[in-house]
């Protein structure tokens, strides 16, 4: 069994994520440098990231077929007040990607048929700050 491995990029001097609305690639290399090939395929520009974000794709969409990512945060269609939003987490202790809800210090595990019919990505900790104060 494989999986897709995407990453997308937050840039937080620009406020905005990395080729935001663009048809451009971006490698990472094994230094955990960003280099972008130019026109030709060539390697010509590498990127210190220190201010830049780097999540990761679960491999899990939501029940509108959306990608979720590290750092969205969901709404989940159960009628309890705990767990109504949440965010994306990688959890170090486990390896796995989980949703973490506020006052809690488990992650909840959640698996695709759960997402796909549970969950809706609602925003992310970058654009969308305001949905924290629901989390």
């Amino acid at each position: 069994m494989s999986r897709v491995l995407k990453f997308r990029i937050w840039d937080k001097k620009k406020n905005k994520f990395v080729h935001e609305n663009r048809d451009k690639d971006y490698l990472l290399d094994f230094e955990g440098n960003i280099v972008f090939p130019d026109t030709v395929g060539e390697l010509h520009k590498r990127v210190d990231f220190c201010h830049l974000i780097i999540q990761q794709f679960t491999g899990l969409s939501d029940k509108n077929g959306v990608e979720i990512y590290e750092g969205d945060i969901l709404e989940n269609n159960l009628n309890h007040p705990d767990y109504k939003f949440g965010t994306i987490i990688f959890d170090e202790i486990y390896s796995l990607f989980g949703i973490k809800y506020d006052g809690l210090t488990r992650t909840v595990k959640t698996d695709k048929y759960e997402c796909a019919s549970r969950f809706e990505v609602v925003g992310n900790l970058f654009q969308n700050p305001e949905l924290l104060e629901k989390i």
